[in-house]
């Protein structure tokens, strides 16, 4: 027992006196650095100091080297910059622009003088990056880029194989840092105005496509307001909403690509790009002026906008195309895309991707079921219940009594019937109101069609317009919830079943008043 205390205090002793000798150690240690720093303060200055000025102009080649990418940069006749191993290589003009510039009043914040000997202690006996400049008269002017300087930030630098160690700072550092993807330049796609896409169309391989179309001669819907046809995905044309889809084509007015990963791409089927999952296709016009001075003085002949050419600015819309193929994912989850005439294969991020080729169609139908401008119709016939149900409108030449003043007696004034009984204005707009209300709620689910069973109409409209045109509006029986909305014999959407009654509730209480 006695000789376990004793081992005991013996191990406690020897314990002491390592912790006693590694705070020595410590001490010393932390002695050493502040002399050590002591010491590179005196052998440094830390005045800003220019170490390198090359006239931008001169540069003719631009070499550098990181830990990923080793190239050199070539001016071209024209000013760009061309890959000196591959001509046709799409360099990123900013990014070597920006290599260029930056030897233009290169600066040291730290100049280091002293005990430069080991350039490991700087990260400079394997540099970073290396750089070297090669102006018009063959002059080179190289930089070797280390490690990163403690406090004071920047990097350690040696130019020209000097034996002194600057410190420059981060932003040219971060200039030649770039990889060889990210050296390509990316493909830029045009810049379209929402408000001239005129045509849009989204095939899908796995989905049901979609298309819309503006046509400025004509209209779709009932009121005669909308210029766009939805093509895609119901089997006959219907109108589409202009809000929403001035809302959808903005999703299109400024794609971009994010990298590019193949610029002269061959096997597109590694990309997904063989045969693309997606397909997007606009047209769209972009409008100039052009003055009339440039024009034929001889020609005054009206141009496509309605303008003539002899009004001093003539606008002119000039159309164009854009077809963009969407693919696989790569391993960060974004997609792979090219337009149709292009090698080149970029990246585009899922988020942008997915806004552009997944599409509710419903969202941007006009789901007004009726909305026929009352101005526009003679006669509006309502069947349901076995009965028919007139309402007529009659423009006829005013009266002192309608105009309460000889003068006006010229105008004409609207009577408004029922049944061919004259009625008051306000009611009969009241009960058209009621009449025009319906919306579409949702598509009609496929099992509909899949019945062989044709149900009777609970309630038909057939509005007979003053242009001489026909529209017939039927309500079908769905369920307890909603009616089929038959559209001059076309169905696609369903609508609230207690709109439908409210109409037929209104004429019922028409016919009591």
């Amino acid at each position: 027992m006695a000789g376990s205390k004793k081992k005991k205090s013996f191990t406690l002793v020897v314990l002491l006196i390592a912790m006693f000798v590694m705070i020595g150690a410590c001490f010393w240690l932390i002695r050493y650095n502040d002399k050590k720093a002591a010491k590179e303060s005196e052998e440094s200055t830390e005045e800003t100091e220019t170490i390198a000025n090359v006239d931008v102009d001169s540069i003719q080649t631009v070499y550098f080297k990181n830990e990923s990418n080793e190239m050199t940069l070539v001016k071209a006749d024209d000013g760009t910059w061309k890959n000196s191993e591959d001509e046709l290589f799409p360099v990123n003009q900013t990014y070597a622009q920006n290599m260029v510039n930056a030897f233009t009043d290169l600066t040291s914040t730290r100049t280091i003088t002293e005990g430069v000997d080991d350039l490991s202690n700087f990260g400079l006996d394997q540099p970073a990056i290396s750089v070297t400049v090669t102006d018009k008269d063959g002059k080179k002017t190289s930089i070797a880029l280390g490690g990163e300087a403690p406090v004071v930030g920047g990097y350690y630098a040696a130019l020209n194989e000097e034996n002194t160690v600057y410190v420059v700072s981060d932003s040219f550092y971060n200039n030649f840092i770039y990889s060889l993807t990210e050296m390509v330049a990316v493909e830029t796609i045009p810049s379209i105005t929402a408000a001239n896409i005129t045509h849009l169309t989204v095939e899908n391989e796995d989905k049901t496509g979609f298309e819309i179309l503006y046509d400025e001669n004509e209209t779709y819907d009932f009121t005669g307001t909308s210029h766009w046809s939805m093509l895609q995905p119901y089997k006959t044309p219907v109108a589409a909403d202009t809000d929403a889809v001035s809302t959808l084509l903005e999703n299109y007015s400024n794609i971009s690509f994010s990298t590019c990963v193949d610029y002269n791409a061959k096997d597109l089927s590694k990309y997904g790009l063989e045969e693309p999952a997606a397909l997007v296709s606009l047209e769209y016009f972009e409008e100039y002026t052009k003055d009339s001075d440039t024009t034929d003085s001889g020609n005054t002949g009206e141009t496509t906008d309605g303008n003539t050419e002899d009004e001093k600015d003539e606008k002119k819309k000039l159309y164009y195309n854009l077809d963009l193929l969407i693919g696989s994912k790569d391993s960060d989850g974004n997609y792979y895309a090219k337009t149709k005439d292009s090698n080149a294969v970029h990246t585009m991020s899922a988020d942008t991707v997915e806004k552009l080729i997944n599409i509710d169609a419903y969202s941007n139908v006009d789901h007004y079921v009726n909305l026929v401008s009352l101005d526009s119709i003679n006669e509006l016939d309502i069947s349901f219940g076995g009965e028919t149900y007139t309402l007529t409108t009659e423009k006829v030449e005013a009266t002192a009594d309608d105009t309460q003043s000889g003068d006006d007696s010229d105008k004409e004034v609207t009577n408004y019937y029922f049944n061919g009984t004259k009625v008051e204005e306000d009611k009969f707009k009241e009960l058209y109101q009621l009449i025009i209300s319906p919306t579409t709620e949702r598509e009609i689910p496929d099992e509909y069609f899949e019945s062989s069973t044709e149900q009777t109409p609970y309630m038909t409209l057939t509005y007979h317009l003053t242009a001489g045109d026909t529209i017939s509006i039927s309500y079908k029986p769905y369920d307890d919830s909603y009616y089929v909305v038959n559209t001059n014999g076309v169905e696609y959407f369903l609508t609230d079943l207690r709109k439908v009654n409210d109409i037929a509730d209104g004429v019922a209480d028409f016919l009591e008043k």
